[in-house]
């Protein structure tokens, strides 16, 4: 064979010699280069080969050189077939080549080979693009493409489609887009295989733009699109909920008398039945029928699941049964797209009864399907049902994972039982489940809200060891547990911790600093955190809004609540009940009673209803200021609206008869309240014991006070200083200083109010010597004395006509600041009479339980 080849040579060498014309002698001259050359790259090619094999057999291994002896076979096989024009044999000898995977099979590398065989053609760098597709090696299908560009060899239009499709595959859109054009740049042609497989990677990544535009370039190329190129972009106008544009599409598809598809319709559906627009989802549906189409599961389960979102339950339970009458088969998603609709309902019973359903039908119940009704039975708290689904799934031989482990741990503690949820994390390790991100995130939840923010640190300490990145919700959940708890010092270490490890501060964030500092009284700097924010470009929500409102409102700082109410407004956040609440119940806290009643209308004018809290402020407010007329009007006007009295609803009616000593109404009022299976607790009892013992039905309150005990609610300083105010009233010290000591054996320290109590029952039977000896006791407990202290201890001297000592106390009361510096008094008999009144002025704060 060798000496043949340069044979050949040799008698074209002397037949160019010989010719004396120029250009006859270049055409003479141009076989012989081109021999030369092949005959040269072919020899140095596999020198190349077989040099390497060399190395890499002197290095440490002879299959290297084995390798390159079947690398060469493999190339002669190639070759040998392509002259018999043995497609099948040729495509799987270059498959197998490319497999290899060597230094030798690169597509440099395998170009210059084939280049240098003289029995190779063209068509072998397709077949090579082609195996390198099918096993997966798209970088260097692309870079055969590449080379033969700029080579010259024109691709086939097949070749081109399957790397074209093999990029789609691997979403590679500039690339897609890339050799899409360097083909027609090469005059190939694109047919509409070729615009499909461009348009449908375009409107996968969302630009839908680009993949109208690739459908007029169509027309234009004369290349006509169809059903397929509209179909993936309506599904991405769909995705983006752009369902304006994808019904101008389909329209557009039925004018060119294209026929729309079950692909084309289900997919129409699905995205109006994502924005909740069920009319034109039943519409298309409607066409589909006309056109001779029968709707299948996929159309079904689309429209059931835009009515279960819808909360058309029933609805949806109405296409299940067209489902069984068409005699089609519901599947999984069926069933837990119908299961997840009852479940947001609330209807856990429906939920139950749809998945005994499946297990009477025999269905095989998939581990979606028992975490989606997990997830509802957990979101109510119902974990006994929750334990007993979990038990039947694992005896299904249903492996628990993550996803459902991590639905439990959130029921558990959601409802603060981290005892059982803490196991079920250990459990997890055991099964060998790696718990995640989620997991830790529902733990440390349950761990703050139980306030035990140290074990909560424990296991953000435990993520870092296990290798798992803490994100923004861990920090948020920590924050806003230090910020409940008071530490907001630990609050702002955590947030210079998130922003250390690149984790950006989000409005939840901020909202809960500016809660922790709102509760801690720290208006100033809560609004100095809201300034950050928006210098962040951070908006602040209603939440944050409502926070700090309702923080300058407790502190009766109405100005400022109403200030950032408009300014709330301004930056377009609608105030909702809860912002109206908070400014009523401030303007309550001032006694401001008619304002508080102007924005309960400014509220209704704004189209907001107003809520048991909004009637139970304002009810309040005027029970605490003496008008219980105008808060029974109020307490009837809520019921005519629909909405069910509390308990604290009935706390402020309670207190306001109380206070005005109607206590066969309050009797009345009571038993109303336990008409309507509203259980009374310790604050109803501590008003009904209070106004029992102040207005002389000393046996009731003590009546009562045992009902209390028995009823396991115990009894606290506020109880027992209602009873020792009606013991003192009717004069029965002894009794009432027995009831003084098994309070403090019940480890129940006496009050202010309490001393206050015995010392003013001691004063009006004249027992100053006691009133005093309570005086120094609590003095010694490290009360301080307040002007009611003081005052009693004053009337007490001059019942006894002490006038000296008296004024003696007169002035150390003026000398502490408790009394305003013009108090004076000129005659002993005024001064009697002034501070009889002062006190008889100063009881109902000291007596009121409303605000204790």
């Amino acid at each position: 064979m060798e000496i043949r080849r340069r044979r050949i040579l040799f008698s074209l060498l002397t037949q160019a010699t010989k010719s004396t014309n120029y250009r006859r002698r270049c055409v003479a001259w141009k076989p012989i280069f081109c021999c030369f050359t092949n005959w040269v790259q072919y020899r140095i090619s596999w020198r190349s080969i077989n040099s390497s094999a060399a190395l890499s057999s002197n290095s440490a291994s002879t299959t290297h050189a084995d390798s390159g002896g079947e690398e060469e076979e493999l190339v002669k096989q190639i070759c040998g077939q392509l002259q018999q024009r043995r497609w099948a044999s040729v495509q799987a000898a270059t498959r197998s080549l490319v497999l290899l995977r060597t230094c030798n099979t690169t597509p440099q590398s395998l170009f210059r080979v084939f280049m240098a065989n003289p029995q190779s053609k063209p068509a072998v760098f397709n077949l090579v693009m082609n195996a390198y597709v099918e096993v997966k090696m798209i970088t260097e299908a692309a870079e055969t493409f590449y080379i033969m560009k700029e080579h010259g060899i024109l691709p086939s239009l097949s070749s081109c489609n399957f790397l074209l499709e093999a990029l789609v595959v691997s979403r590679k859109t500039d690339k897609t887009w890339e050799i899409f054009s360097e083909m027609m740049t090469m005059g190939v042609s694109p047919d509409v295989f070729s615009f499909n497989k461009v348009i449908h990677s375009f409107s996968r990544e969302g630009r839908l733009d680009e993949a109208i535009g690739l459908l007029s370039r169509m027309d234009q190329m004369g290349c006509k699109p169809d059903t397929f190129s509209y179909n993936v972009i309506i599904n991405g106008l769909c995705k983006r909920r752009q369902m304006e544009g994808a019904g101008k599409l389909f329209n557009e598809m039925l004018s060119r008398r294209l026929v729309p598809n079950h692909i084309t319709y289900n997919t129409l559906i699905n995205g109006y039945c994502k924005i909740g627009v069920l009319e034109n989802a039943f519409e298309i549906r409607g066409r589909m029928l006309a056109q001779g189409l029968v709707p299948n599961l996929v159309t079904y389960n689309s429209l059931i699941n835009g009515l279960c979102k819808s909360g058309r339950v029933e609805q949806a339970r109405g296409l299940l049964n067209e489902i069984l009458e068409r005699r089609l088969v519901p599947d999984n998603v069926t069933y837990s797209i119908l299961i997840d609709g009852h479940s947001r309902l609330g209807d856990i019973h429906g939920a139950l009864e749809l998945h005994r359903q499946m297990v009477r039908d025999g269905f095989a119940i998939s581990i979606f399907t028992y975490s989606v009704l997990l997830n509802a039975i957990c979101k109510q708290g119902k974990m006994r049902v929750a334990e007993e689904l979990f038990d039947e799934m694992t005896r299904r031989g249903l492996a628990p994972d993550e996803v459902v482990y991590n639905t439990l741990i959130d029921g558990y503690s959601s409802l603060g039982n981290m005892d059982e949820a803490l196991r079920l994390h250990q459990e997890m390790g055991k099964r060998g489940i790696m718990p995640t991100v989620i997991t830790y995130n529902s733990l440390i939840k349950g761990l703050a809200r139980t306030s035990n923010i140290e074990e909560a640190l424990k296991l953000l300490k435990e993520m870092h060891t296990v290798g798992l990145v803490p994100d923004t919700v861990t920090y948020n959940t920590l924050i806003d547990g230090h910020a409940k708890s008071g530490n907001i010092e630990e609050c702002f270490r955590l947030l210079d911790e998130m922003q250390e490890k690149g984790l950006a501060p989000v409005v939840i964030t901020f909202g809960a600093l500016i809660n922790g500092l709102c509760k801690e009284g720290r208006l100033q700097e809560a609004e100095d955190l809201l300034k950050e924010m928006t210098s962040r470009n951070i908006s602040p929500n209603r939440q944050v809004y409502n926070t700090l409102i309702d923080g300058y409102c407790r502190l009766g700082h109405m100005q400022e609540a109403f200030s950032l109410h408009n300014e709330m407004q301004r930056n377009g956040i609608t105030p909702n009940i809860i912002s109206y609440n908070a400014l009523i119940n401030g303007l309550r806290r001032e006694s401001k009673m008619l304002e508080a009643e102007d924005l309960l209308t400014s509220l209704v004018d704004e189209g907001l209803t107003p809520d048991v809290l909004t009637y139970n402020s304002i009810i309040d407010g005027y029970t605490s200021s003496g008008d219980t007329h105008k808060a029974f009007q109020l307490f009837q006007e809520m019921q005519k609206k629909g909405l069910e009295p509390t308990v604290i609803t009935y706390h402020a009616l309670i207190d306001g008869l109380c206070r005005e000593g109607k206590m066969q109404k309050v009797e009345e009022l009571y038993n109303q309240m336990l008409h309507k299976n509203l259980f009374p607790d310790v604050v109803t009892y501590n008003l009904l014991i209070h106004g029992y013992s102040k207005f002389g039905n000393l046996h009731k309150a003590f009546e009562l006070f045992d009902e209390m005990k028995g009823k396991n609610i115990f009894p606290d300083e506020i109880t027992y200083n209602g009873l020792l105010k009606g013991l003192c009233i009717e004069g029965k010290m002894q009794e009432a200083h027995e009831l003084f000591i098994k309070m403090a054996e019940r480890g129940l320290l006496p009050n202010l109010n309490t001393y206050s109590i015995l010392i003013d029952g001691h004063c009006r039977l004249c027992n100053i010597m006691e009133a005093f000896k309570l005086q120094r006791e609590m003095v010694e407990k490290g009360l301080t004395p307040d002007a009611l202290v003081y005052c009693e201890l004053i009337n007490g001297l001059c019942k006894e006509d002490r006038r000296q000592e008296s004024e003696l106390l007169l002035n150390e009361m003026q000398e502490k600041g408790l009394l305003p510096s013009d108090f004076t008094i000129d005659r002993p008999i005024d001064k009697n009479f002034q501070l009889s009144n002062m006190y008889q002025g100063a009881e109902p704060a000291r007596t009121s339980l409303v605000n204790s």
